[in-house]
Formats: C-alpha cells, structure tokens, sequence
C-alpha cells in the first residue's frame, strides 16, 4: 500500500506516468577515487554527507528544493564553511572555505545562476573566460595579454562557443553559448575535480546537448565530475551512479542499471 501511494505522490509531482528512458548510470568505473567527502556538515543545510567521485567518471547529485544538494557543492568548493567533517582531494586533505585555495587545489564551480554569479555579463568573452586564471597568466602581478588571448582562442575553439569577437560583451551572446563560457572559465583552471550545480538550467535542447558531450569529454581525459540538477532524466543520462538527497541528509547512492525516474522522485520525496 505504501509503494502504491508513493507512486500516486511522484504522479502527483510531475503530472504524469513517467516513461523509462536511455541512461548511463551502471557503467562500472575501477578508476582510483579523485575526491572524497566524509561526515560533512553545516548546521540548518546538511547533515552527515560522506561521498567519494573517481577519476573518470559523473557522480550526480538529485533532490528536491530544500534537501541540501547546492549548499552541500557550494560548501564543497569553499563559498562555506562546514561545521564538522573532511574533505580529500587525490588522497591529500584539501582546504574548506577559502574558493581561491580551492581552485589552486584543482576544483572548479560551474554555478547555479550564470548571469548572478558565473559571469560578468558587461564583460567581454575574453576577460570572463580568463578571469579565473589568474594565477596562469600572471608575470609579477601583471597579465600576460598574449597568454590571456591565446587561452580565450583555446576555449572557445575546444568548447565550440559562436561568437564574431572575444571583445563582444557576454550578454550579447545567447543562453547556450553564455553557459559555454562559464565552463571555459572553469576549464581554463585545469580542474581535477568540476563541481557543477544546474549546468543546463535556461538553455535549449541542443545547447544541453552539447554541455553533456563536454562534460564526457572532461571525465574521459581523466577528471572527475560531480553534477546537481533538479532534472531525473539529465541525471540518468550523464551519471555513472546518482546519490539522492532528501531533508538535509543522503538517502542512498546508486549505480542500479535500472534506475528510473520514478524511483529517483520516491527516494526524494
């Protein structure tokens, strides 16, 4: 009886008989673990999160508003600071609250909210997609302008971003090609390790298509991702294994082949 009334809550929640799709979670993957979380917690926000993501290969991260799952990444990358709990980065301890340290470290963070918080939208392609590599481009406090350019033309060649000029503005471009510079500007720290909390929220089909075949990209050369998304079905298609999150805590992770939507809904609800 309950699993029939839970069935009629995610039905309740979507609108419809979800439908099975093409999905990737169950690809084994013996890489050795790239990043490992143990009993991380905040207080109000997350409690106990212990998780690991190997070299090659998508962990995604699925809930509902309000279990934890973005302020566990942004936690993650240092925007806070957990009250308890470690954080292992390639075996070594990687430091917690500081983003510059993280990055330095080999983690990057493909934000939520790209027009909020990823871009400088009056900027230009080229400073937004060098902004975060500073520390590459830099002679004694200075910019190397050649080496800025050439890293900018490397992106948006390798990333196949639209654009006439690296000196148009951002908000010139459109939604899929703005998110493509945002995972530039992440890409260009040479991450180990990419965190990335709704990457094809407000882009079309295509667009999303081509994020997920850049994602694969990064995980096949030998990074790690970990992907948040209030999406089922583009977690099923980019996931190795799916952990789910519900009230603040970590209700399972799961490589199951024949993981469903539904299923993911039930466990978060």
């Amino acid at each position: 009886m309950a699993d029939i009334d839970r069935a009629h809550l995610v039905r309740g929640i979507v609108g419809q008989e979800l439908q099975r799709i093409d999905h990737k979670v169950g690809r084994e993957c013996a890489a050795e673990c790239c990043l490992n979380v143990e009993s991380l917690s905040r207080n109000g926000e997350f409690e106990d999160i212990s998780l690991h993501v190997r070299h090659g290969e998508i962990l995604g991260i699925y809930g509902l508003m309000g279990s934890g799952r973005s302020e566990f990444l942004n936690c993650l990358y240092g925007l806070t600071t957990p009250d308890s709990g470690s954080v292992t980065l390639q075996g070594k301890p990687m430091p917690i609250g500081l983003p510059k340290a993280t990055i330095r470290a080999g983690v990057s963070l493909v934000t939520e909210d790209r027009k909020d918080s990823g871009l400088v939208l009056s900027g230009s392609i080229l400073s937004n997609i060098a902004l975060s590599a500073y520390r590459q481009l830099s002679n004694w406090s200075l910019i190397d302008a050649r080496k800025e350019h050439k890293l900018a033309e490397d992106m948006v060649r390798r990333l196949q971003i639209k654009t006439a000029s690296l000196d148009l503005p951002v908000a010139s471009m459109s939604g899929g090609n703005q998110q493509k510079v945002v995972l530039a500007k992440c890409l260009s720290t040479e991450p180990v390790c990419l965190l990335c909390d709704e990457p094809t929220r407000g882009i079309d089909e295509g667009a999303k298509q081509e994020i997920y075949h850049l994602l694969d990209q990064f995980v096949r050369a030998g990074g790690a991702a970990i992907v948040v998304s209030s999406e089922a079905p583009e977690l099923l298609r980019l996931s190795d294994r799916i952990a789910v999150f519900k009230g603040g805590r970590l209700v399972t992770i799961s490589s199951d082949a024949d993981l469903s939507q539904e299923v993911l809904l039930s466990l978060a609800s």
